[in-house]
């Protein structure tokens, strides 16, 4: 349809100036026999023809040009008599103009509007509430309302201190660090922030199939071995150059729950090479699960506290910020600490997986 409509306003506004132009021109534009040479329903001037369309019949009739001898200032060689736009048999006629003479080119570009324009127009409206919530990506913008309708009615999460959570970036970035207790952790943090946080994730719990969301959310695979220390390196790079890091310094979900875990010395080296404000969030897991993504298919009604947003010194974050943190975590959920050693990762199952996200990476030229 909209092919058919394109050729017709070029022919309609090519013919609308057929009065200026030479007789032995509009002679050869009037031969019955010169239309025959146009694809498509253009082939038959003077014809009644209907164009098929998903739930829409639209009907032109094509009036051709008089002979130029006996009339030299012919008129507009086409006119758009009859437009009726109806739904399937079982709907009434939505829209019915008949008869009606319109201006073949205004007809045609109009119709044209309404399929290309309308269209375009809501996809620009859509992108750009997309990007208002979610900086800089609007696909994930509108992942983000997905996120904030399952959270809030099928996990039943509830929040405290959602004031704390910065609406901006400043230059210095910014450092999420939480507890860990579900699955669900990151995606509770985020569903609070259009600010596009970068988190640092078990590399075992990558699985390849889930490789695109892992590519375009960016996450920085952590192995537990020398390997971490370009992890490590890539995250303060992250933070340094503005942007927003989640660090989960447990290393692992809490086992058992509501126990605290030491944390490790990642978040130590992040802060004492960046000058970021840091968010401390605290997540209770409502109801436990046994296996990390078994919390995203139950519903568990975890609670999200925002803490404090500590702000850096004249000179950064103090030495002993981490442990700062960690105190800050341990007195205002009340939670015992345990140091039970956590299990070794498997490391067929990291090395495959790491091995799946950065070839994947490196095809799409995702990597840094």
């Amino acid at each position: 349809l909209v092919a058919c409509l394109s050729r017709f306003a070029a022919v309609a506004c090519l013919s609308r100036f057929a009065g200026g132009l030479p007789v032995p021109v509009r002679r050869w534009l009037a031969c019955p026999g010169r239309w025959s040479r146009f694809p498509g329903w253009l082939a038959c001037p003077g014809s009644v023809v209907p164009v098929p369309y998903p739930s829409l019949t639209l009907t032109l009739t094509l009036i051709p040009l008089p002979d130029p001898d006996r009339d030299p200032v012919p008129p507009v060689p086409f006119a758009l008599h009859g437009v009726r736009f109806w739904l399937p048999s079982h709907h009434r006629p939505m829209l019915r103009f008949s008869p009606l003479d319109l201006d073949p080119a205004l007809a045609a570009f109009g119709l044209l509007f309404a399929l290309l324009g309308v269209p375009a127009g809501a996809y620009l409206l859509l992108r750009r509430i997309g990007h208002s919530l979610f900086q800089d990506d609007a696909t994930l913008g509108w992942i983000r309302v997905i996120t904030i309708l399952y959270t809030r009615f099928f996990q039943r999460l509830t929040v405290e201190g959602a004031e704390l959570v910065p609406t901006r970036l400043g230059p210095d970035g910014l450092i999420v660090v939480a507890n860990h207790a579900a699955g669900i952790d990151p995606i509770a943090i985020q569903s609070q922030t259009r600010i596009p946080v970068r988190w640092m994730m078990s590399a075992e719990m990558m699985d390849p199939v889930l490789g695109l969301v892992w590519r375009r959310l960016r996450v920085i695979p952590v192995t537990f071995d020398n390997r971490d220390v370009a992890a490590l390196k890539t995250a303060i790079a992250h933070v340094s150059s503005g942007g927003a890091l989640g660090i989960f310094p447990e290393g692992a979900i809490e086992r058992p729950p509501r126990h605290l875990r030491p944390f490790s010395g990642g978040l130590r080296l992040i802060l004492s090479r960046t000058r970021a404000p840091v968010l401390v969030a605290a997540i209770d897991p409502g109801r436990p699960t046994e296996r990390a993504y078994d919390a995203l298919w139950r519903t568990t009604h975890p609670k999200l506290r925002f803490l404090a947003l500590i702000q850096p010194g004249p000179n950064g974050h103090s030495r002993d910020a981490a442990e700062q943190i960690f105190e800050l975590l341990r007195e205002r959920t009340g939670w015992p600490v345990t140091n039970a050693e956590l299990p070794p990762p498997d490391r067929g199952t990291v090395d495959r997986n790491i091995a799946a996200y950065l070839s994947a990476a490196a095809q799409n030229n995702e990597l840094g």
